[in-house]
């Protein structure tokens, strides 16, 4: 067996199939375009065929207008392909929101809870308690899924995304990743994100 690689710095790298892709999307009568984020024009948006079904699955909501975040890829003409979809909602910050320096966001509903990888400080956080951190994370990668893994005041915390359709019940976001944290033998559910790489020069 090989041996094992250094893990890789956020699920966004384990899944990188090229750079990260955020913009407004509008489907149309001969199919999809988007203005990504910090640019004006709009550019036509073609869907890989391994991430039609994700978008598929998304527009039976309805939606016509929807933000995507996603990897993607330049294509000629100025046009960009789609090659994974990471999230999709109409109602939400859009291009406002803040995803440096997270490496992946992850939260559930019922109860409501919210964990974070910012750059080394894994963090969960619930109503009406003092957050969970953990300084001193590891990161690995298992069968596809991405887990970290620190030690809290009051011991281990885990953080779980594994690939699947999600939806979070509060909106009409549909997510590629569900989460799993596990902290002092409880384990809360939701939906998972990966954050973005900054571009590689």
């Amino acid at each position: 067996p090989a041996a094992t690689a250094t893990p890789p710095p956020s699920p966004a790298a384990i899944t990188h199939h090229g750079r990260g892709l955020r913009g407004k999307a509008v489907m149309g009568k001969d199919g999809y375009a988007i203005t990504p984020c910090g640019e004006q024009a709009q550019r036509i948006m073609e869907i890989a065929p391994e991430a039609q079904a994700f978008l598929d699955t998304y527009l039976k909501g309805g939606a016509h207008e929807f933000f995507v975040e996603a990897e993607g890829e330049e294509i000629d003409g100025g046009h960009v392909r789609v090659t994974r979809f990471h999230r999709l909602y109409s109602q939400g910050p859009g291009c406002e929101a803040q995803l440096d320096p997270n490496a992946f966001v992850a939260w559930g509903n019922e109860p409501f809870w919210a964990a974070s990888d910012t750059g080394g400080s894994l963090r969960l956080e619930q109503p009406g308690g003092d957050a969970l951190v953990a300084t001193d994370n590891e990161a690995r990668s298992e069968k596809g899924e991405w887990i970290v893994e620190g030690q809290t005041a009051k011991g281990l915390l885990s953080v779980r995304l594994a690939p699947g359709l999600c939806r979070d019940g509060m909106s009409d976001a549909l997510y590629a990743w569900s989460a799993t944290a596990s902290f002092e033998g409880k384990q809360l559910k939701g939906c998972g994100f990966p954050g973005f790489e900054r571009a590689r020069k």
